[in-house]
């Protein structure tokens, strides 16, 4: 439903979009596409668990409204490198985690001004933002972050897929690991007891 997840502060319950065909068609009408058209859309392969699946099934979906997908798998570090070029089609897929409860490093990663992923801009977006850096009280910041959800809802600058659930197990020698609601891994402290 937006880039304010179900664990971040600020999480109101928004609805997802519905996925429907026959809307979609009517807008590419509506717009001038009856015929639909053809785009390429970049995908890091096996960034993130069964992304390339994922990919897949986007470009699928976009097939079934007309819209043809070239789509192009590609290493990741060459990936994120075009992107931060702004050099990758202008559609692709990418994954954004937060390590500390709050949506705030998506919201400036992603859209902020000038920022890696920034194809979309709105002045109550920055304006939000800043308030967000300033406030303290985390009730206010809470309403804060579910303003830009609605915003980001209203007149979105990504199609949001979905937030990947993960299950994490070790072995009894594993000393050490503790595992993290983010993409991120700490291993600096994580090592193998002699036991077996």
């Amino acid at each position: 439903a937006g880039l304010v997840g179900p664990a971040d502060l600020g999480y109101e319950g928004s609805q997802p979009f519905a996925y429907d065909v026959t809307k979609a068609k009517q807008l590419l009408a509506d717009a001038g596409y009856a015929n639909g058209f053809s785009m390429s859309m970049a995908c890091p392969s096996n960034a993130f668990l069964r992304i390339n699946d994922v990919c897949q099934a986007v470009a699928g979906y976009f097939d079934k409204v007309g819209i043809k997908v070239d789509l192009q798998f590609m290493e990741p570090n060459a990936f994120w490198d075009l992107q931060s070029k702004k050099q990758t089609p202008r559609l692709y897929i990418d994954s954004w985690s937060c390590a500390y409860g709050e949506a705030f490093n998506r919201f400036q990663g992603a859209l902020g001004k000038g920022a890696t992923y920034a194809q979309w801009y709105d002045d109550k977006f920055v304006t939000l933002t800043d308030q967000i850096v300033r406030t303290v009280d985390r009730d206010k910041r809470a309403a804060l972050y579910q303003q830009m959800q609605q915003l980001t809802q209203t007149d979105p600058p990504f199609v949001y897929l979905y937030y990947p659930d993960s299950f994490e197990a070790t072995r009894s020698r594993v000393v050490g690991y503790t595992p993290y609601a983010s993409e991120e891994y700490y291993l600096w402290g994580v090592s193998l007891s002699d036991a077996k």
